[in-house]
């Protein structure tokens, strides 16, 4: 009521509010249990109950190039997971979340219930990432009113798109006095983004250790001499090397060219 309605009291107000009485008997209150109550079947449906509602399938998710925007080395890193719906039709949407192992949950968002990939699930995809983290994705249903519980898929590791480099190669190598100076070629790949450089006494790559203290920051098409040096007066050594792309991808190792310190 507001108050403006009579703001000094003078003139009073009248409400009137119209309503049906009815006395209440014996019979409001009666109660056999004979014919009021029964013991329901197993799995029997409780009449006006409504159940829990029913979680997302199992989910599965995966990363790499079968979740990537795009191809190669410029493809977007995502992980892609997917579940099958869950068993009611009050589902409308489902949340989901997800984060890095160890860390806090974050909100994904929503998928609607209607989404579907070609076999029928409901899917979607988490980006950006961070390449070679370990994630948590968590989905629930959502119904109006109503959430159901939570469906958890643990580890699933970000991963790069795969990406095909052509190795570099090793023009010459001299040897000079104590050391041995090779020429490398960079092939003409927009993904190049460093070089390393690999050498063994002996002829077998798999014995090869990386001699660059770090990866040298390369380009496409281009040609540079590097010094290996300290190197025992006599000594052969065989050398290899390989491009770093996106997201630490390696080419495969180079041809393998020797070389004897003098």
């Amino acid at each position: 009521m507001h108050p403006g309605l009579d703001v000094r009291g003078e003139q009073g107000l009248a409400l009137r509010c119209p309503m049906v009485l009815r006395a209440a008997g014996p019979e409001d209150y009666a109660w056999n249990p004979a014919t009021d109550q029964r013991d329901l079947a197993e799995g029997e449906d409780v009449p006006g109950f409504v159940p829990d509602l029913a979680m997302p399938g199992v989910i599965t998710a995966v990363s790499g190039s079968a979740a990537a925007l795009g191809s190669g080395g410029s493809a977007t890193p995502r992980i892609r997971f997917s579940f099958d719906p869950a068993d009611s039709e009050r589902v409308g949407s489902y949340s989901w979340e997800y984060r890095i192992v160890g860390r806090t949950w974050a909100d994904g968002g929503r998928i609607d219930a209607r989404v579907r990939d070609g076999s029928g699930k409901v899917f979607g995809y988490l980006h950006p990432v961070l390449v070679g983290e370990v994630y948590d994705v968590a989905v629930w249903s959502r119904a109006d009113g109503d959430e159901s519980e939570r469906r958890v898929y643990s580890g699933v590791v970000a991963l790069a798109a795969d990406v095909v480099l052509e190795p570099p190669v090793i023009v010459a190598a001299v040897g000079g006095t104590a050391q041995i100076t090779l020429t490398i070629r960079t092939p003409n790949s927009f993904y190049i983004r460093a070089l390393r450089v690999y050498a063994s006494a002996s002829t077998d790559p798999l014995t090869a250790v990386e001699i660059t203290v770090d990866p040298i920051a390369a380009t496409p098409n281009w040609t540079f001499n590097y010094v290996d040096s300290g190197l025992t007066a006599g000594a052969t050594w065989h050398y290899w090397t390989r491009i770093e792309g996106p997201y630490g991808a390696l080419s495969e190792l180079s041809a393998r060219v020797p070389a004897t310190a003098t």
